[in-house]
């Protein structure tokens, strides 16, 4: 007849940047081989000693802790001790990770399905422009663009444009294979709608990292980076003989801006 008893002494509990990590070791007996095994994974088996008067639940992937609540069975390890015909080692790894196939609505952490975070550093840049402080209240102006003129007779200067380098990091258990090209064609495209409470046109998808935190866990982390200036180039208007003209301070009468990014639909991987 199979039996089992839990080890109580090669248990563990870890916590490591407040994720929660514990194991919990059986040794069974009576089963020939792992196929065996597999079959009796959530199956009520014998306490060995008991003479089948007393069961015990062997674990399966996806079991709730009988204890701790939060932390789920993601992966077990199983092997045969040596020099024996049918007794087994197994070790079932908990984290607060469910497998795939569950839903979670609790985020207490990073490594839970469906967090969501959002970080950001706000920096700047040098840029060559003609203007300081430019007129994009209402978005990108189609013509000149106002402001103060910095340029000394139609050459520009360096001066700081304000941006944001913001992440959007999320924990999933999704096929993440079939998203990269989807990923990869918003590259390099402005954003419609309004994420992060920004102007969509400002803020510009420059990819993702995916890191496998767990059996069936991934944290996804999307790159946007805001333009105070809707990552717009300026550029004086020519006559047709390519000349600047100039005002009577001998500034660039007309400053256009150029804005190079197409839009794109990277904003839906904020929702």
């Amino acid at each position: 007849m199979p039996t089992l008893v839990e080890h109580i002494d090669g248990g563990s509990l870890s916590v490591n940047d407040g994720v929660a990590e514990l194991r919990r070791v059986y040794v069974l007996s009576g089963y020939t081989n792992q196929a065996q095994i597999v079959r009796a994974l959530g199956t009520r088996v014998a306490l060995t000693g008991s003479g089948g008067l007393q069961q015990q639940t062997l674990p399966k992937i996806g079991d709730i802790h009988p204890e701790l609540k939060s932390l789920y069975a993601g992966s077990y390890d199983c092997q045969k001790l040596p020099k024996t015909a049918d007794m087994w080692k197994i070790t079932f790894t908990y984290r607060y990770n469910k497998p795939l196939g569950f839903q979670s609505t609790i985020s207490e952490g990073p490594d839970a399905l469906g967090f969501r975070e959002t970080t950001a550093r706000v920096t700047g840049k040098f840029d060559l422009c003609y203007r300081a402080d430019p007129n994009f209240s209402s978005g990108i102006p189609p013509g000149d663009i106002g402001g103060e003129g910095v340029d000394v007779n139609g050459q520009p200067t360096s001066i700081m444009r304000v941006q944001y380098e913001i992440q959007f990091n999320t924990t999933v258990n999704s096929n993440i294979q079939s998203t990269l090209a989807t990923y990869g064609t918003e590259v390099g495209t402005v954003c419609t709608g309004s994420p992060f409470g920004l102007p969509g046109k400002a803020v510009l998808y420059k990819g993702a990292s995916i890191t496998r935190i767990a059996q069936n866990a991934y944290r996804l982390t999307h790159s946007f980076l805001y333009d105070q200036w809707y990552h717009t180039i300026q550029t004086p208007k020519y006559t047709t003989d390519g000349q600047v003209v100039l005002d009577e301070d001998g500034k660039t009468a007309e400053v256009l801006a150029i804005a190079p990014f197409p839009s794109g639909g990277a904003t839906s991987f904020t929702q």
